[in-house]
């Protein structure tokens, strides 16, 4: 079900890069570059913990996860498939966004 708080916590830290920075830094699972892709996991404040793939496009979260042990195994298993994948599932927002299809383009390695 649609939250409006959460949506208005998530306005809060987007539109404000102090926070934005320091929530990112204190919240890091980890971060990773692998063959022209940015694996990284964190615990967002809207969606909990939550691993998105960064290409040129832009960020893409692929796997959301119940608590830190499972986001940092999930962080660990998205650092192999990247090694390989083309595609990914972008999760959407819950009651806001669906999830998509999206066709990753690598950084130049």
């Amino acid at each position: 079900m649609f939250n409006p708080e959460s949506l208005l916590e998530l306005l809060d830290v987007v539109s404000n890069p102090e926070r934005a920075a320091a929530f990112s830094n204190r919240n890091k699972v980890g971060r990773d570059k692998v063959n022209g892709l940015i694996i990284s996991t964190v615990k967002t404040s809207d969606m909990g913990h939550e691993t998105a793939i960064l290409d040129k496009n832009g960020t893409h979260p692929v796997q959301r996860y119940s608590d830190q042990i499972e986001a940092e195994r999930g962080h660990k298993e998205w650092i192999e498939k990247a090694k390989t994948i083309t595609t990914v599932i972008k999760l959407g927002y819950p009651g806001l966004v669906d999830d998509e299809e999206i066709t990753l383009v690598r950084y130049d390695r």
